[in-house]
C-alpha cells in the first residue's frame, strides 16, 4: 500500500530565497538585554559555578525572556530557524574563564532543555579547523550500509573539509558564530 503524496505547507514551508527578506526569524537583543545577560554572568561567576553545572535559575533572564519567548515559538511552531544578533561576543571572550561559554548556555538554557550530542554526555564543543588528518582520527570512519566507508561529520568539524550532509538528533541546534 503507498501513502499518497501530500504538498507540504504552512509557514514551516520555506525556501531560501523567501526567508532572505522575512524578518520573522531575526531577532535582535537590546542594550537591556545585554545588560542583563551581563548580570546574569556576573553573579554565576560569583558564585563559582562552571557553565556545565548552570540551570535556568542560575542564569535568569526576565527582561529577556519575551524575545526568546518569540524565539521559541517561532522555532517550534513558525520556520524552525532562528537569528539572534547583538551578542556583542568580543565582552565575553577576552577571559580564559568560559565567559562566552556561560552566556551561550544561559541563553539556551532560557529557550529549552539541553540535550547531550553524544554518549559521552558532551553539551557543546567548538568547530574549528584544528589542522588535523582527520582520515588517521580513531573512530571517525565510518561503515555505510552498503559497506564502503566514510568519514564521521564530527571528524570533518576539525579540518576544512567539506561536511558531509547530516541530521543531529535534536529539536534545536545552536551555533554560535
Amino acid at each position: 500500500m503507498t501513502a499518497a503524496l501530500r504538498a507540504i505547507d504552512g509557514v514551516c514551508a520555506w525556501q531560501g530565497r523567501a526567508m532572505e527578506n522575512d524578518p520573522r526569524w531575526r531577532f535582535t537583543l537590546s542594550r537591556d538585554n545585554i545588560a542583563e545577560i551581563h548580570g546574569a554572568l556576573a553573579a554565576v561567576r560569583q558564585r563559582g559555578l562552571a557553565w556545565e553545572q548552570m540551570t535556568k535559575a542560575d542564569f535568569p533572564l526576565p527582561g529577556t525572556a519575551g524575545l526568546l519567548a518569540e524565539m521559541a515559538e517561532e522555532l517550534e511552531n513558525g520556520s524552525g530557524l532562528a537569528n539572534l544578533s547583538g551578542l556583542p561576543v568580543s565582552e565575553f571572550c577576552d577571559r580564559h574563564d568560559g565567559g562566552l561559554r556561560h552566556v551561550w548556555y544561559g541563553i539556551g538554557l532560557n529557550l529549552g532543555v539541553p540535550v547531550f550530542q553524544d554518549c559521552n554526555t558532551l553539551l557543546m564543543r567548538d568547530i574549528q579547523d584544528e589542522d588535523q588528518d582527520t582520515d588517521a582520527l580513531q573512530g571517525h570512519e565510518l561503515t555505510a550500509r552498503n559497506g564502503s566507508r566514510f568519514q564521521s561529520s564530527k571528524a570533518r568539524t576539525l579540518s576544512n573539509s567539506l561536511l558531509r550532509f547530516h541530521t543531529d538528533r535534536t529539536d534545536v541546534v545552536g551555533l554560535l558564530c
